[in-house]
């Protein structure tokens, strides 16, 4: 069964986690940071299905988006992608649940938008390992 996520284009996977990046910055400084959190998750999610998509990756659910995470990790030697991905999960446990501080927020935010920024780059500059190839959209 064919999920949402990869019913979208890479480029469009790409473009949502941009949005969705400028969208919660929206939403934190209207006060809304619950719905900030939901989108600060989703421009990561996105950007997972991204790298995951254009490497014929499973992404269609949070198991699969966490696997395709810790294989991207240690094929690049870099733990942070790992943990930069959890601290976006918090994010999304957030919204529904309105547990972090501002001052949470505020701190952890910026991780979360260097991750998501990170994971784009990897599909725009076709930075894979060698004998992966990204799909072009």
């Amino acid at each position: 069964m064919r999920g949402w996520s990869q019913s979208m284009a890479t480029e469009e996977h790409i473009e949502q986690a941009k949005h969705l990046l400028v969208q919660a910055e929206r939403e934190f400084e209207a006060g809304d940071q619950m719905q900030a959190s939901e989108k600060m998750w989703g421009a990561a999610s996105h950007a997972v299905m991204a790298v995951a998509q254009s490497r014929d990756m499973p992404c269609g659910s949070h198991r699969a988006q966490r696997v395709a995470v810790e294989e991207i990790s240690a094929e690049r030697n870099d733990p942070q992608i790992k943990t930069a991905y959890a601290l976006a999960g918090k994010f999304h446990s957030n919204f529904y649940h309105g547990f972090m501080e501002e001052e949470d927020w505020a701190h952890e935010s910026p991780m979360v938008r260097d991750f998501t920024e990170h994971m784009l780059g990897l599909v725009k500059n076709g930075q894979l390992p060698s004998g992966v190839q990204g799909s072009e959209s």
